[in-house]
């Protein structure tokens, strides 16, 4: 991944983070669904 693409991908989630400025609530509630997410990934990947 170059400079150039991890900067679009920063000005992605920073747009992302204005669009959800006003209903910050359900922000925190996406970025704990994917950290759940990320769990469960993690622990089915445990028991296989």
């Amino acid at each position: 991944m170059d400079v150039f693409e991890h900067f679009s991908i920063f000005a992605l989630v920073k747009v992302d983070y204005l669009k959800f400025e006003q209903t910050r609530d359900e922000y925190q509630f996406i970025l704990s669904m994917n950290k759940l997410k990320i769990y469960i990934q993690k622990k089915s990947k445990k028991v296989l």
